[in-house]
């Protein structure tokens, strides 16, 4: 039975809304890691300094 426009236009929205929401946690995952980068660059600062009193 072939599909009619509306379920291909629905499935074509579902497959951008997959992509996205994809996208949105790769870029959520680079950011905490990016955070976490910071973070230990502070800590090995912090640490490196005491060292060197």
């Amino acid at each position: 039975m072939p599909e009619s426009f509306s379920d291909l236009i629905i499935q074509q929205l579902i497959k951008k809304l997959k992509n996205s929401q994809q996208k949105q946690n790769e870029n959520t995952l680079l950011l905490k890691f990016q955070m976490s980068n910071k973070k230990n660059e502070r800590k090995n600062k912090k640490l490196l300094s005491i060292q060197n009193i």
